[in-house]
């Protein structure tokens, strides 16, 4: 069973579509790579038999669904850590039974505590695991970074107010369907783009997101750009400069993208162009690294390039899950742009002003953010107490004076 929230192009109604398959499918959360051995099937070679520990070993790890943190915790963690291994050895560490163990021992240094999910799609498939994706990391039991990456699929705009609700995002890599009718309307257009920008800002989520990858989206570069202003920790994006539409900027092939408001745009290409070491483009197309590993790059890139330098997130878990098509990603020549946030102007940060500007200024520092503390420099948003002139100035024995003259 899949659940996809979609809209009624006739009637404007939202409403949420159920599907079901014929033949049911094992959850992602619950596959992996290899499969634990079936005690009923070992054969062990050599003469004798297997020690009692190795057999319960076995059944163990073949019944690793069943195990709960309390469980692993009353285990304590040398048993525990035989059994981690040989699922790992065998490839056959799912994410429930990962979360379980991360549950358990959070501080282990034995502990791998970064886990990758694969979730196969054929290309122009509709997203239906969006739904269950948001709830497994939401109701993760401890706090954990989430990279993901959809990747060749048909992406409507409800989808992405959806996942506003993965507020521990910290990389977001967007790829529409290259081969999609571009007549059918995914309502995912430059004034969408607004909209999901403000209601990004009004409530307060994407607060550890750092690189975003937006890639064929019938957008323009500016509405696209203002729109990712609002995301508060957002550092660096890349946009897809070939099916931009109405772009003033000159995008077009060959035109090259200016740097707008507060986006810095990199040089990653020709001369001048960033070291291997320092371009997100290299870095995000090369083939000798594997798409959970290369978003990993440039999270950790982001705060290298950014003239405002964030905190690190040491001992963090981290979730890493690529939904969509296999087929390796493609960045034709000078079709994509790559940006930074620019640190904002001395000054700027304590600007007060209770309406966020449309185009001008770097939003992300003029809003507060959730949980933020108060040191300037930080992009803090800084409430000022409004001074009264001195001529507008009665004490309040002059006003109950008048007040008394009136009675």
């Amino acid at each position: 069973m899949a659940q996809e929230m979609t809209y009624s192009h006739q009637s404007g109604q939202v409403y949420t579509e159920v599907t079901f398959s014929a033949k049911p499918k094992r959850p992602w959360w619950n596959k992996s790579r290899g499969r634990p051995e079936d005690p009923k099937k070992h054969r062990k070679l050599g003469t004798g038999t297997s020690s009692l520990y190795d057999a319960a070993l076995r059944v163990c790890t073949y019944k690793a669904e069943w195990l709960t943190p309390e469980a692993l915790i009353s285990a304590e963690w040398p048993h525990a850590e035989r059994i981690y291994k040989r699922l790992k050895e065998r490839e056959a560490l799912t994410f429930k039974v990962w979360k379980a163990f991360q549950d358990a021992f959070p501080d282990s240094a034995e502990l791998d505590h970064t886990y990758h999910a694969r979730i196969a799609e054929k290309r122009g498939g509709r997203p239906v695991e969006i739904d269950v994706i948001q709830k497994q990391i939401t109701t993760l039991p401890f706090a954990a970074l989430t990279n993901l990456n959809l990747r060749h699929l048909l992406l409507r705009h409800v989808h992405l107010m959806g996942l506003t609700n993965l507020t521990n995002l910290a990389v977001l890599a967007l790829e529409q369907d290259i081969a999609q009718d571009w007549s059918e309307n995914t309502g995912i257009n430059a004034h969408y783009m607004k909209r999901w920008g403000l209601y990004v800002q009004q409530k307060g989520t994407f607060m550890k997101l750092r690189v975003v990858v937006f890639r064929h989206f019938q957008t323009n570069i500016e509405s696209t750009l203002a729109c990712f202003q609002r995301f508060p920790q957002l550092l660096l994006c890349n946009i897809d400069t070939s099916s931009a539409a109405e772009n003033s900027t000159g995008s077009g092939h060959g035109t090259p993208v200016p740097s707008v408001d507060c986006w810095q745009r990199l040089v990653v290409q020709g001369a001048g162009a960033l070291s291997r070491s320092k371009n997100p483009r290299k870095i995000w197309t090369t083939s000798k690294k594997t798409i959970h590993e290369r978003m990993k790059m440039l999270y950790d890139l982001a705060s290298v390039l950014s003239p405002s330098p964030r905190a690190g997130t040491k001992g963090n878990a981290l979730v890493s899950i690529h939904y969509g098509d296999e087929l390796r990603f493609v960045d034709r020549s000078g079709d994509s742009a790559w940006f930074v946030r620019e640190a904002p102007a001395r000054g700027e940060v304590a600007q007060s002003d209770k309406r966020p500007s449309e185009s001008g200024g770097c939003l992300a520092d003029e809003l507060p953010s959730a949980g933020a503390g108060t040191n300037p420099g930080e992009g803090v948003y800084v409430n000022k107490k409004r001074k009264i002139r001195g001529g507008k100035q009665m004490e309040i024995g002059s006003i109950l004076g008048v007040f008394g003259q009136g009675s």
